[in-house]
């Protein structure tokens, strides 16, 4: 047998089955992540302004200390400014794009395609970078958390895939 390849009848350790679960939680947040993207970039184009004076409440708003709070005040203060800046077509763009690719990612991670792999782990590499640039021109507790988050989730993409390539699988 292949040292590469696991046997067919090895049954899952207990450490692989809590891995399996942080691992898919992990995705289940990614993909709703997503999901909100995609939608907040329909809404967009569907109806920009409207939008727009619906955030604008929230995009002033004081959060505290709350990490949370704070990732989602950052988000909704950045596209507010855009808006009204006039970015219309760029966080449309950004929006649709980084949803449909975030939605696409964890649909095949989750059906364990082998080839999506290192094309998952460039595309939330290029993620993170992103993310990290925008953490050093405006450091907040909210993106940085969501940076951790997202290495997090790379870590756990990596180790998927190591498990995969154990298991052999149709050519």
């Amino acid at each position: 047998m292949s040292d590469t390849a696991a046997p067919a009848t090895e049954l899952p350790t207990a450490a692989d089955r809590r891995f399996l679960v942080v691992y898919r939680i992990g995705l289940a947040l990614k993909g709703i992540d997503g999901a909100f993207e995609l939608l907040a970039g329909l809404a967009l184009l569907w109806a920009p302004d409207a939008l727009a004076r619906l955030i604008a409440p929230l995009a002033v708003a004081e959060t505290g200390p709350h990490p949370v709070l704070d990732l989602i005040a950052y988000w909704v203060g950045r596209a507010h400014h855009e808006l009204i800046a006039g970015h219309h077509a760029f966080i449309i763009t950004f929006l649709l794009l980084h949803g449909v690719v975030k939605l696409a990612l964890v649909y095949c991670l989750l059906r364990r395609f082998h080839w999506v792999y290192p094309w998952a782990l460039a595309v939330l590499g290029a993620f993170a970078v992103y993310q990290g640039v925008v953490l050093v021109m405006k450091p907040t507790v909210g993106m940085g958390l969501l940076t951790v988050i997202d290495l997090a989730i790379i870590g756990l993409v990596w180790k998927e895939w190591r498990m995969v390539r154990r298991t052999p699988h149709p050519a």
